[in-house]
């Protein structure tokens, strides 16, 4: 028999479960910074259309004054960064990070 079981030997996976959890953690991160950068660069946008100008960033009576929503959105995408480079690869790292910038 040629099955790993059935010689008793140990199998290998490529990726260990808590990795592929944190993997997708830091994806969640990355989109998050994405989303709200994207906030930040779309007010001018926002403030034009119905459906969007009662958005905290557009109505200025909002609780979150527009350079914090970019700060914490750098701050969002370098974590991502970090727990992608560090528990996952740095390829996978630089490649949210192009997403990032992209959206």
């Amino acid at each position: 028999m040629t099955d790993a079981r059935a010689s008793g030997e140990k199998r290998t996976s490529v990726a260990s479960r808590s990795g592929v959890r944190w993997a997708g953690c830091s994806a969640r991160v990355a989109a998050g910074s994405a989303n709200t950068i994207n906030c930040y660069l779309d007010r001018d946008i926002d403030a034009v259309m119905k459906r969007t100008k009662r958005r905290p960033l557009v109505d200025g009576h909002g609780s979150i004054k527009p350079w914090e929503a970019l700060a914490w959105g750098i701050f969002l995408g370098a974590g991502s960064t970090l727990l992608l480079g560090l528990l996952a690869n740095w390829l996978a790292a630089s490649l949210a990070d192009a997403a990032i910038l992209f959206y």
